[in-house]
C-alpha cells in the first residue's frame, strides 16, 4: 500500500523503507474494508507493537507499508491521520 500510494503521488513518508520498524506510513483503513482486509493479512505482533506507539492510533490503523493490495480491496477508502 505504501508503495501504491508513492506511486500515486500521495505524501506518505515511509522512512524504514518498508521494514515496518518506524510508524511514518500509519494510516486508517475504513471500517467497511478492515474485515477484509484482514481475512487475507492480519497484522503481525510486530506490527501490532508500532501501533501502540505511533499517534492517533485507532482500532483500524495499519502500516502502509505491511498491507499487500489486492483485488479485494478495490474501492477501500485510507486516510492519513492528522499529522
Amino acid at each position: 500500500l505504501l508503495e501504491v500510494a508513492q506511486k500515486n503521488n500521495i505524501k506518505l513518508f515511509g522512512g524504514c523503507d518498508g521494514a515496518g520498524v518506524c510508524g511514518t506510513c500509519h494510516v486508517h483503513i475504513d471500517s467497511e474494508f478492515w474485515a477484509i482486509m484482514n481475512n487475507f493479512a492480519e497484522p503481525s505482533e510486530d506490527e501490532l507493537d508500532m501501533l501502540d506507539v505511533v499517534q492517533q492510533s485507532c482500532e483500524t490503523s495499519r502500516l502502509a507499508c505491511q498491507v499487500v493490495v489486492r483485488a479485494e480491496f478495490d474501492g477501500m477508502v485510507v486516510s492519513l491521520p492528522k499529522r
